[in-house]
C-alpha cells in the first residue's frame, strides 16, 4: 500500500495543518465565528 515513510510524512503534514489552524482559531476567533 505504498511506502510507509511517505504515509507517515503525509499524516505528519496533516497534524501540522491541524495545529496551525488551531493556533489561527485561537488567535483570530472572529474568522471562524461563522463556520
Amino acid at each position: 500500500t505504498g511506502r510507509p515513510d511517505l504515509n507517515l510524512h503525509h499524516l505528519d503534514g496533516l497534524d501540522r495543518i491541524d495545529a496551525i489552524s488551531d493556533k489561527l482559531e485561537r488567535r483570530h476567533p472572529h474568522i471562524f465565528a461563522d463556520a
